[in-house]
């Protein structure tokens, strides 16, 4: 009698062990497929910053808009894109650029490669990245913001202030 009791109570704690294990192998899977899903975003992100860096080294692209509030490009439907933006395809994912002129500071200034003194001018390149390929398929937008050398020489009556050519700044949407 005693030895069938002992006997049930090992195997009850089998049981519990093996659930137990259960679990935890469950959530280690779980962890594990969350950071691949972080690893593929992350490189769908570095691909989109590889093609934005390409955008912005294109001198006068012909998909210019008018400006438009970041939060109106986001909601931008994917025949707007179309029909206003630049296209491109890399690697299984679609892009979407387009570039907004925000003006000339006249009261900065950017060495051009003859040791010219230029003002210089500023873009905002949007983005839109659109892949069919994977199963953690989402739009990804980024906007960057792009120094250039415009022709127009500084004229300003306070200090001129320098500035880099290339991004000023990054964001994603």
């Amino acid at each position: 009698m005693m030895r069938g009791f002992v006997l049930l109570v090992v195997l009850v704690y089998l049981q519990i062990l093996s659930l137990l294990s259960m679990q935890m192998m469950a959530s280690f899977i779980s962890l594990k497929r969350e950071q691949f899903h972080q690893l593929v975003v992350y490189q769908q992100r570095q691909k989109a910053l590889d093609v934005l860096a390409t955008v912005d080294q294109v001198r006068q692209p012909l998909c210019s808009v008018k400006i438009n509030s970041a939060l109106q490009l986001s909601f931008k439907s994917l025949s707007w894109w179309r029909q206003y933006g630049c296209h491109d395809t890399h690697d299984n994912y679609e892009y979407f650029f387009v570039r907004e002129r925000l003006g000339v500071d006249t009261c900065s200034v950017i060495s051009h490669q003859y040791k010219q003194q230029l003002a210089p001018v500023y873009y905002r390149n949007t983005l839109l990245q659109i892949s069919a390929a994977n199963e953690y398929n989402r739009a990804l937008i980024v906007q960057d913001t792009v120094a250039m050398v415009s022709e127009q020489p500084p004229h300003c009556s306070d200090t001129l202030r320098r500035v880099k050519a290339g991004r000023q700044a990054l964001r994603w949407l």
